[in-house]
């Protein structure tokens, strides 16, 4: 493939993955890729090369040999752009050598990885580990390097274009290109005092952020208050469910459950936050900033809607009052008259009949992609918890279908994650699915994947 085809790729993709705010489908890429030059059988070497990849690094994480493992990782990362197994291994490949080690760097490697799963993941189980992992006590508290061998996706892209690195080094770009488009995000600054501001990201190697040292009494779950100040002028309000610091030796994490509400006029799209932190002498002593609340590519909140979300921030340990500012967002006049939602049939399945849920559909349209064949599908749903209980999780699947009946696709979409406040019987919850179909794309149908 010459560099013309090459950077037309990195142009469309970059291009489209930053528009959207999320991750390509494969189905994305696949078109992407093949309008610019690259053929089926070069993206099918990627995802085989990949997939080995991630089972070398799992060899070597279960053989403790964690610059192996991570070596191997971030090759399956580049290669397997769709998929979040590769990363949340190399997050637990760096948390593992934090914990052998001691290192600093690897610690905030690994929550970096964990925190972008985070991102556009929120109910990624596995990247909430790798936080556990790391925020556990160092074995003899002795913090030092380890030499390992760590391969960089823009040395890779740089090799591929100016050193003739071959068919993988082009298969690394191609997909690379994902990880760096969509999983790299640049951080506000914030105006707190420096050592406790929010890891920057730009760059690979975060620079040093040293915590105050915890006195022991310290140490354990906090419960802190919550002050709300909303500076859109949307009438928002809020219901914490939860907000706590979990203080360790030598880290701290502040986790907010909460409900965003809509008293206001406006039908909202998307909310950002600033999360300010206090002391007991009332002294503003961190913030978070550019903290997402509601995106785009979720459902969009109508007057008297609410919306469940989770933070999760690395926070100082002196913390003993939080206030909460909305500070962005934007959303449009409400209209005056909304057509009654329709009732939508959902599988529960044998492992989820002890559950009752009520699903309408809010809106629904399909359109052609302006990047191939095929075409984007989205939808809004309203899922009310008609049990007993409370819901913890919730995953739905959309399943796509023909005229003739036929399985076309499908997609996974949650309602209630994991790091959200539950969902309680008689609440309702918003959802939207998005996702690219072929064009024979005629209904869909609606299941559980995961409940509990």
């Amino acid at each position: 493939m010459d560099d013309k085809s090459l950077s037309e790729f990195i142009e469309r993709a970059s291009r489209l993955s930053r528009e959207r705010s999320e991750r390509l489908s494969r189905d994305e890429v696949r078109a992407i890729a093949l309008e610019t030059g690259l053929s089926e059988e070069d993206l099918e070497e990627a995802d085989r090369q990949g997939r080995q990849a991630m089972q070398r690094g799992e060899e070597f994480m279960a053989r403790k040999r964690w610059s192996d493992a991570i070596a191997e990782l971030e090759d399956a990362v580049a290669l397997l752009p769709s998929r979040s197994e590769p990363r949340v291994l190399l997050g637990r490949s760096y948390a593992g050598r934090f914990l052998a080690t001691g290192d600093k760097a690897a610690r905030r490697r690994a929550e970096e990885i964990a925190r972008r799963c985070l991102k556009t993941e929120p109910d990624n189980e596995g990247a909430y580990e790798v936080l556990d992992l790391i925020a556990a006590e160092v074995p003899g508290g002795v913090a030092h390097g380890e030499e390992g061998s760590k391969i960089s996706v823009t040395g890779l892209v740089v090799a591929a274009v100016f050193g003739g690195a071959g068919l993988l080094g082009l298969l690394m770009v191609v997909a690379g290109v994902f990880w760096l488009a969509a999983e790299v995000e640049e951080y506000e600054p914030s105006g707190a005092t420096e050592p406790f501001d929010r890891f920057a990201e730009a760059e690979e190697t975060l620079q040093e952020v040293e915590m105050p040292e915890v006195d022991d009494s310290r140490r354990g779950t906090h419960e802190l208050d919550v002050e709300l100040q909303d500076e859109t002028d949307f009438g928002l309000d809020i219901d914490v469910r939860s907000s706590t610091l979990d203080v360790y030796r030598d880290s701290s994490f502040y986790r907010l459950k909460a409900m965003l509400i809509n008293d206001g006029e406006y039908e909202l799209d998307e909310l950002r936050a600033k999360v300010e932190f206090f002391d007991g002498n009332e002294q503003l002593i961190a913030t978070s900033s550019d903290e997402r609340i509601l995106d785009s590519h979720e459902a969009t909140l109508r007057p008297g809607d609410v919306h469940g979300f989770g933070l999760l921030i690395r926070a100082n340990p002196d913390a003993e009052r939080v206030r909460l500012i909305y500070d962005w967002g934007d959303g449009t006049p409400a209209g005056t008259d909304y057509s009654s939602s329709s009732p939508v049939d959902i599988e529960m399945g044998p492992d989820h009949s002890q559950w009752k849920l009520e699903v309408a559909e809010r809106s629904q349209y399909w359109r052609q992609t302006p990047i191939g064949e095929g075409g984007f599908f989205r939808a809004a749903f309203e899922v009310t918890n008609d049990g007993g209980g409370p819901i913890r999780l919730l995953k739905v699947e959309v399943e796509f279908f023909d005229a003739g009946g036929s399985k076309i696709g499908g997609s996974g979409t949650y309602v209630v994650a994991s790091g959200e406040p539950p969902m309680l019987p008689g609440e309702t919850r918003l959802f939207s699915s998005i996702s690219s179909t072929s064009e024979d794309y005629d209904h869909y149908r609606l299941s559980v994947a995961s409940m509990r």
